[in-house]
């Protein structure tokens, strides 16, 4: 005999009491009368004899304070419910849509209130229910369509009977200052579930035959909560079409599968250091480190795990022998693109199987060789009696990928039995579940291909275009690598898909003085700068070591074609490179400089073994500091000046009778007499021999722009342009100058043009007839349209 509610009848509460009598049935007439207003899409599903499927529900541990309206006092309520289990369900006649069957697991709770009043007296109320096995009854039937012009809607019932098994031991406790109390009592499974406030049905699928409900409410958490206090729960549901007696083996993915992405363990601590300025404050050389991780090793298996179980649904009597799972493990080389320095030789999996849920499982590994999966994971439980199984996968590598399957054997009459994968929130069946949740081919999460605008993207693209730069696509890192991620300064991060990435190592003490031209090259190009640790990268071994396979970010090589190049980073330090060139016996130091194979050749990161910043450099302002360490960083990225040539050092010799000398050398020799000398601020013209314009007898060292075109021409604000000169050829006579009395400016950002925007505008006219410096030479300027990153791309020259 079956017994039958409608939905508009019942009252459904998780509560603290004992049994209560259910609500009075209504009669077998009111429920046919409701079933024959089917229409025609919805008669398909009287086809369907039974339903088996999986219900879950859980308040995803949550906490919560409220302010009791009438004793004003502090209320917090924090509540972790959990209910699992598995439903089947048999047509109750071939001419209605109305299944009736039982819902069997297990549930637990943990429910704490904690009043505090104003005047500091409080109340701790607990409600404990551990971990219980539960079976009770469940329903499932589709309801009229009321008006028409709705979508046909079914409901699903459980525990509304509260039989014995409907009900699970609980234990309240409660304290304040003065008392503490402990009783037990029962807590009953059925909870009632609304798809939105007022609303109590599901939407029928349009196709198909299967049911499923998933939904995201605040709900009250009795007994701990009053009606006004809410917390989040989860609840979801699916029911698959069986035949009478049918069986089938499902595996389902935990609540976390759509936003798990993997993970290595956790780095040594011993790496999350602070720099150590060596003495002298300057760390003068960088020294390549052995090619050996230096901190101890973590163990393995502790990186993100989800969890994964196999279920049968069908007839509750039918049990497995036993369950099977098989996954399938990626081995890419280490555990992020740079990380660890040396990898083990010994291949590693990138995610290993674990028992859970408490069953036993005996694990074997195999080697594989399919594609890019390396290694096989076999768990099966022993001989006995199974319902369902449970499985940890384990990640180890950032960029970790897998499958996973399950089979069982059946105990009655043992035919295997094949897994389907099915999900709480989709129809799609497949025999396969990807690890994480990715297309069939990627190795990206989805989560994080769309939290990054980039779903739908191959895994080998790399066509960011911020900044624009010279108009070459992406930054020499694919979007797996870019997912997969970097061990920066002992802690791991990912890649920006949507924009450049450029690294930079910088030596031991030199970190803090290089912070302010770092920063200002970031703000100017709009790369997203990585600053990598000494153990992060192999380094190269002086200026002149262009090896291709040192400095390199991403030598774990990605699988199947997704390291497009090997792209490096860029080393900077404090040094000067001096030596004695060839016939000259005085010693000559490069200062800040920026060494490529090919002088006066620049490239992407690969083309630059190190970039040197003179010690001497550092004895100039703050400001010019940066500027200059910017400047260098530019020519990393393939930034030239904006001219060549056209400046000299020499002396300025003022004579006690107004007369101007130049000279290359002092002791002064073979002086050049000028005839017109003119100052840049005042506009003090200075004629040759004027006593009116005498200036105290002395030498002054002097930077000469000789001609236009050349490194200081162009946008004065741009720091690729050279501001160091203090005196300019007029109209390139080799006797007339130009002083500048008042320093140029420090330049703070990359121009956009080859033109001057101040005394180098073309138009302007000086004393002389012309602009200082001029326009930036033919091919040079406009910087912010040179930057090229990427390794891949052969840099054009200029």
């Amino acid at each position: 005999m079956h017994t039958r509610l409608t939905v508009m009848g019942l009252l459904l509460t998780v509560t603290a009491c004992g049994p209560t009598q259910p609500s009075p049935p209504e009669s077998t007439e009111q429920v046919h009368t409701s079933q024959r207003a089917l229409d025609s899409n919805p008669q398909r599903f009287l086809s369907v004899r039974a339903y088996g499927g999986a219900l879950r529900y859980s308040s995803n541990p949550s906490k919560r304070t409220f302010t009791d309206p009438q004793s004003t006092a502090t209320v917090t309520v924090e509540c972790d419910e959990q209910v699992s289990g598995t439903l089947y369900l048999e047509q109750v006649s071939a001419a209605e849509a109305y299944w009736e069957g039982s819902f069997k697991g297990e549930a637990q709770h943990h429910c704490v209130r904690h009043t505090r009043y104003p005047d500091g007296y409080f109340t701790r109320q607990t409600y404990s229910a551990p971990a219980h096995a539960f079976d009770t009854n469940a329903r499932v039937f589709i309801m009229p369509t009321v008006p028409p012009a709705q979508p046909q809607q079914f409901a699903l019932i459980y525990g509304d009977y509260q039989g014995p098994g409907s009900f699970i031991p609980q234990t309240r406790t409660f304290e304040s200052p003065i008392q503490t109390t402990s009783s037990n009592n029962q807590w009953l499974i059925a909870r009632w579930w609304k798809q939105a406030p007022h609303s109590e049905y599901w939407p029928l699928p349009t196709s198909g035959l299967q049911l499923r409900g998933s939904a995201t409410n605040d709900e009250q958490a009795p007994p701990c909560a009053s009606q006004n206090e809410k917390i989040p729960y989860k609840f979801s549901f699916y029911l698959l079409p069986l035949e009478l007696n049918e069986i089938k083996l499902v595996l389902e993915p935990a609540d976390d599968y759509d936003t798990w992405t993997p993970s290595a363990p956790s780095v040594d601590p011993l790496l999350d250091h602070e720099d150590v300025p060596p003495l002298g404050g300057i760390a003068l050389s960088a020294v390549r480190p052995p090619r050996t991780r230096t901190a101890t090793p973590v163990p393995p298996g502790l990186g993100n795990k989800t969890h994964f179980r196999a279920l049968l649904v069908g007839p509750p009597d039918v049990k497995a022998k036993n369950i099977t799972f098989k996954l399938k493990s990626s081995q890419v080389p280490g555990e992020s693109n740079n990380w660890p320095l040396n990898p083990d030789p010994s291949p590693v999996d990138d995610l290993v199987m674990e028992p859970a849920g408490g069953n036993p499982i005996t694990i074997t590994t195999s080697s594989l060789s399919d594609g890019d999966y390396k290694t096989l994971y076999t768990g099966q439980t022993p001989d006995g009696e199974y319902e369902l199984a449970w499985v940890t996968v384990a990640s180890q590598d950032w960029g970790a990928f897998g499958e996973l399957r399950a089979s069982a054997i059946r105990l009655d009459n043992g035919s295997p039995l094949e897994a389907k994968v099915v999900r709480f929130d989709t129809s799609e069946e497949a025999s396969v579940l990807r690890i994480p949740k990715r297309a069939a081919d990627s190795y990206i999460a989805d989560v994080w291909k769309t939290a990054q605008n980039m779903a739908g993207k191959p895994d080998d693209d790399d066509t960011e275009n911020i900044p624009l730069g010279d108009g070459n696509k992406g930054d020499g890192l694919t979007l797996y690598e870019e997912y997969r991620g970097f061990m920066e300064n002992g802690k791991h991060t990912r890649g920006n898909p949507l924009r450049k990435d450029y690294f930079l190592a910088v030596s031991e003490g030199f970190k803090g003085m290089a912070e302010g031209g770092i920063a200002l090259f970031k703000n100017a190009t709009g790369l997203i700068v990585h600053k990598l640790d000494k153990d992060e990268y192999v380094h190269a071994v002086d200026h002149t070591d262009f090896d291709p396979d040192n400095r390199v970010i991403n030598f774990n090589e990605a699988p199947g074609g997704r390291r497009k190049v090997k792209q490096h980073l860029v080393m900077l330090t404090v040094n000067d490179v001096c030596t004695i060139p060839p016939g000259e016996k005085e010693v000559k130091c490069m200062g800040t400089h920026t060494w490529t194979p090919v002088t006066g050749t620049l490239g992407t990161p690969r083309l630059v073994s190190r970039v040197d910043i003179s010690p001497n450099t550092l004895a100039d302002s703050p400001d010019q500091v940066a500027k200059d360490i910017a400047h260098e960083l530019g020519h990393t990225v393939n930034i030239y000046h904006h001219g060549e040539g056209g400046m000299a050092k020499l002396f300025h010799i003022f004579r006690s009778d107004g007369h101007q000398e130049e000279s290359y050398t002092v002791p002064i020799t073979n002086p050049v007499r000028l005839t017109n000398v003119i100052l840049s601020e005042s506009g003090l013209q200075i004629y040759d021999g004027n006593p009116n314009t005498q200036i105290n007898p002395e030498i002054r060292k002097v930077t000469l722009s000789t001609r236009q075109g050349n490194q200081f021409s162009g946008d004065e604000e741009c720091f690729m342009r050279y501001n160091i000169v203090t005196s300019a050829a007029i109209n390139s006579s080799p006797t007339e100058r130009y002083l500048i009395e008042k320093p140029e400016p420090i330049g703070t950002t990359l121009c956009s043009s080859g033109a001057g925007k101040k005394f180098n505008l073309p138009t302007n006219k000086f004393p002389g007839e012309q602009s200082r410096h001029g326009s930036a030479a033919p091919n040079r300027g406009d910087c912010i349209h040179q930057i090229l990153v990427n390794d891949a791309v052969t840099a054009p020259s200029r």
